[in-house]
């Protein structure tokens, strides 16, 4: 999935607590630069002074400078509840919102709302609509997208994928037995490799029943 294509095409918001992904997300649309230009509107100078623009010029990057540009992306960084946003909707095609959760910006109800979570130091779980949920790992200072785990906890990860398939709902015990049986090991190990998928958000428990985050 190219993420960044899809942030920036039609009108979404991203919802986080965590600067750092947010400007992360905003660099890496820089460096992609999917559609041109690309304008950024920073009144507060938040995302300026984490990622370094104050007083830079990039060719094709307008800072606070509102041109017209139908087809390009206009990026909204930390607004306050004096933006108003209809009209910015009338004269982009693309706008994409930075804002924290609690925030008294007015962001239009038809856009788009991604929410990002942190897991762990460089692990972050976006959630977008229609329930679709994507990891992004800070990777060399670059994101990278990852669907599943890696090793033994991604044949893990496959196999409770397929039972819940099969079965519609599996409890806790049935996902050790079965995890236990397939790797060949101790059910305590089985407990312990699935309690860390659950505690990197792969699942979730409801009602004691195993499910997809």
């Amino acid at each position: 999935m190219d993420l960044i294509r899809l942030l920036t095409r039609g009108f979404k918001a991203v919802v986080s607590h965590y600067m750092g992904i947010k400007s992360r997300i905003v660099l890496e649309v820089l460096n992609n630069k999917p559609v041109d230009p690309i304008i950024i509107l920073d009144q507060n100078s938040i995302l300026s002074r984490t990622i370094g623009l104050e007083g830079s010029s990039i060719p094709g990057i307008h800072i606070n400078q509102l041109v017209e540009a139908r087809k390009g992306l206009l990026i909204v960084f930390e607004p306050g509840e004096e933006i108003e946003f209809y009209p910015l909707v009338k004269n982009y095609g693309n706008i994409l919102v930075f804002t924290t959760p609690g925030s008294k910006a007015r962001i239009p109800r038809f856009f788009a709302k991604i929410y990002v979570d942190k897991i762990d130091e460089d692990t972050y779980l976006m959630r977008m609509w229609k329930g679709r949920v994507v990891r992004i790992y800070v990777d060399m200072d670059r994101l990278r997208i990852a669907s599943k785990p890696e090793g033994v906890y991604g044949r893990v990860y496959d196999l409770l994928r397929k039972l819940m398939i099969e079965y519609g709902e599996i409890t806790i015990k049935d996902a050790i037995r079965a995890v236990s049986l397939e790797l060949g090991v101790e059910k305590k190990v089985a407990r312990q490799i699935i309690y860390k998928l659950l505690k990197e958000r792969y699942f979730r428990v409801v009602h004691g029943k195993i499910t997809l985050y």
